[in-house]
């Protein structure tokens, strides 16, 4: 059964002015693994790596060695965790 998407192409940031949303955005951390079994999570998430660098947005997108959950529990205490307990820190001190 072919899906109904696979037959279709378009270029989303064209069509909804991406990189301007994008630049709104205060933070958004993506990790993809270079040998994703899910060959359409690798090819968004290197479009969205290049969308990201042309419009200078906040967007990060780190490629890491390994599929779709290799280091899974690395890569959340490591990377994901870390991320977050800084934005949350930064928004902390927004409010006082």
């Amino acid at each position: 059964m072919t899906h109904l998407f696979s037959k279709v192409k378009v270029d989303l940031a064209s069509c909804y002015g991406f990189t301007q949303i994008l630049n709104k955005l205060d933070t958004v951390r993506v990790e993809v693994g270079n040998k994703d079994e899910y060959s359409w999570i690798a090819q968004g998430n290197q479009r969205l790596r290049e969308l990201s660098k042309i419009s200078n947005s906040k967007v990060q997108v780190e490629v890491f060695e390994g599929d779709h959950s290799s280091l899974f529990g690395e890569r959340i205490s490591e990377r994901v965790l870390p991320h977050f307990v800084t934005l949350f820190s930064k928004q902390t001190k927004l409010y006082h």
